[in-house]
């Protein structure tokens, strides 16, 4: 296996299902690099490193794609906007660095779930190598804005792996108001991107010992972080065109969580045209399973065959041994509401 072109594989495949026509305007590329960390530009390349914790990353490849997952929530982030929050509060870039990863991984897990395992594993392989250093960075930390990056570090990495963040852990720290800043730090999980700017100015305002005015800008948008973090950083690309196109195709993840079921009377009298009707087959074929041991559709993994097929369901799972669903259904449902306009 080509470690750089499995990569791009999947690079590719996210960008074409984050929404039709994005891979025809923008095509970022994996790059190989032997910088410490992952990085991204927001738009043209993905920067993987050649070695992570010490080991060839091509021979960590859940990891490798868990590092890919991550960079790839940089781009559904607001980053310009971000960035003018960040001058005017004076925020400290690493702060605002990891409150951003804590949304990002979150958030990528809600929209692409077979990533949830690649971004476990990757948090879980970092706080097994860092764990004993956040500690004590922790304990030893000389200024609140030095303590709460390791706190929210091992927030991120040492509690709960299958989680882009955690305040479940005792926070001994010489600094009462750090636990507050964690709790508050938990918020982003649930913050949708569009708000991420709007929070980190209310972040910095309800807490000034993390700004650092006379903190030096670089001109990439770099940063060296105060404790290692080596999932990464983002740099200071042009985003917007991307976010634009895509962020119709998000809109529908915002909530997610909260949606509800209601049923009631279908009214709708027109009769499926051929497209729909084609469809319906598609969809109905991928549910159909032999007597036998096989795949049906489902959430277990994607067959980047099948998207590039144009599926309109790439996911599969194995279906239990010897068994068929013969009463298995698929319904596609119009809106008939007069807002849908025709």
């Amino acid at each position: 296996m080509d470690f750089t072109r499995e990569l791009q594989k999947i690079l590719d495949l996210v960008v074409t299902l984050l929404m039709e026509g994005v891979s025809r305007v923008a095509a970022p590329v994996v790059i190989v690099s032997d910088e410490d960390t992952a990085s991204t530009d927001g738009s043209a390349y993905v920067k993987m490193p050649r070695t992570f914790l010490g080991i060839p990353l091509s021979e960590q490849m859940g990891i490798a794609i868990g590092l890919l997952a991550h960079e790839i929530g940089h781009w559904l982030q607001p980053l310009s906007a971000i960035r003018e929050v960040e001058k005017e509060t004076a925020l400290d870039h690493n702060v605002a660095n990891i409150l951003l990863d804590i949304q990002l991984e979150a958030n990528v897990a809600r929209i692409f779930p077979l990533f949830q395992s690649n971004l476990n594993e990757l948090r879980k392989s970092t706080g097994k190598a860092y764990k004993a250093e956040y500690q004590k960075g922790s304990r030893d930390a000389a200024s609140f804005l030095e303590a709460s990056i390791y706190a929210l570090l091992f927030g991120r990495f040492c509690v709960q792996s299958d989680r882009s963040f955690s305040t479940m852990f005792s926070q001994g720290s010489k600094f009462p108001k750090i636990n507050e800043l964690l709790d508050d730090a938990s918020y982003f999980i649930e913050t949708p991107s569009r708000q991420l700017p709007e929070k980190l100015k209310d972040f910095a305002q309800k807490y000034p010992e993390c700004c650092n005015p006379s903190r030096k800008e670089t001109g990439s948008g770099s940063f060296k972080p105060v404790a290692p973090d080596p999932t990464g950083s983002v740099s200071s690309g042009n985003v917007d065109g991307l976010i634009r196109l895509i962020s119709a195709a998000l809109a529908v993840y915002n909530g997610a969580g909260n949606c509800k079921s209601v049923t009631g009377e279908l009214r709708g009298k027109t009769q499926p045209d051929a497209e729909v009707l084609s469809t319906c087959r598609m969809i109905q074929k991928r549910w159909e399973v032999p007597r036998a041991a096989g795949t049906l559709l489902g959430p277990g993994r994607m067959n980047r065959l099948s998207a590039f097929r144009g599926d309109p369901i790439p996911f599969e799972m194995q279906s239990p041994i010897g068994k068929a669903l013969p009463d298995t259904k698929v319904v596609l449902v119009a809106d008939w509401s007069g807002s849908m306009n025709g």
